[in-house]
């Protein structure tokens, strides 16, 4: 499997971008509308994030779409060998971080499955401040290593956890060295509590708001908008106001806040969004 992944990469890396971008829309379109595969979870989640809000054509679309920039993203991030995930970006909102970490006592990015979120972390870390992102491993042995191989060359910082503790020692220490912490709040552990997320309640990790409460930094909503292939608009958005007394278990409260900030990325480009995720099962 490793070998193979790194022969595509470098075959995919030579490839003209106009046919990088036929190939992401061919395979979407066979995957989607041929095979139809989890076509039914996407439609369903969907209908539950947006009701009437959209014609059933108009959810079609939206889910092709988002097929179509999932495959633009992996095909980025093989071509990645070759350029960079950050070669061509911009941000937004940056002074929001600048000001957060004016206070030289770290800040949580609140990220999510939107565009390439893996340039997100590589342009970040490499032209604002180091963004540290507590990952799980990908699928095989091999296909983990050839994905940390990637991350390792774009810059992207992951938080590995070997033994217990770890992951706690080096959120410390990220914090105590001015930088930021990034969690991709879109996923849930199976035995995550359920809590509102747009029309009905979704299992949600907890963790961001339990580190939130025992390390009362600033936490700043960040997402990206792919302009075109190998090219990133980075946004972030004004601190989250995160109200509760120190005495008090402000864990439910504070992650509903981060879900409805979770609602307003969505619904800002549902089309670059990652639906494939069983977010209501």
């Amino acid at each position: 499997m490793y070998t193979f992944l790194k022969i595509t990469s470098n075959l995919v890396a030579f490839l003209p971008p106009g046919v990088v971008i036929a190939l992401a829309h061919s395979l979407g379109f066979f995957a989607f509308d041929i095979l139809q595969i989890k076509r039914k979870l996407v439609l369903k989640n969907l209908d539950i994030a947006f009701g009437d809000r959209y014609t059933q054509k108009e959810k079609m679309r939206i889910a092709r779409r988002s097929i179509y920039h999932f495959l633009l993203t992996i095909f980025e991030n093989l071509r990645s060998i070759r350029y960079p995930l950050d070669q061509d970006v911009r941000f937004s909102g940056e002074h929001y971080v600048k000001e957060a970490l004016a206070g030289q006592q770290g800040a949580f990015l609140l990220c999510s499955h939107m565009a390439n979120w893996e340039a997100t972390g590589a342009a970040i870390s490499n032209k604002i401040c180091p963004a540290h992102v507590f990952v799980k491993k990908v699928g095989s042995p091999s296909l983990n290593q050839f994905v940390e191989e990637i991350r390792q060359k774009n810059g992207f910082l992951i938080i590995s956890r070997k033994k217990a503790g770890d992951g706690t020692r080096k959120l410390i220490s990220i914090l105590k060295n001015n930088q930021i912490i990034g969690f991709v709040f879109d996923q849930a552990k199976p035995a995550a509590p359920r809590v509102p997320l747009f029309s009905q309640t979704a299992k949600t990790n907890p963790a961001l708001a339990k580190l939130r409460q025992k390390y009362p930094v600033p936490v700043i909503p960040c997402y990206t908008v792919r302009e075109g292939l190998n090219k990133h608009h980075i946004i972030f958005l004004p601190p989250l106001q995160l109200e509760g007394k120190a005495e008090e278990d402000n864990t439910e409260a504070f992650t509903l806040r981060f879900n409805q900030a979770m609602e307003t990325i969505v619904e800002s480009n549902p089309e670059q969004y990652f639906w494939l995720h069983n977010r209501w099962k």
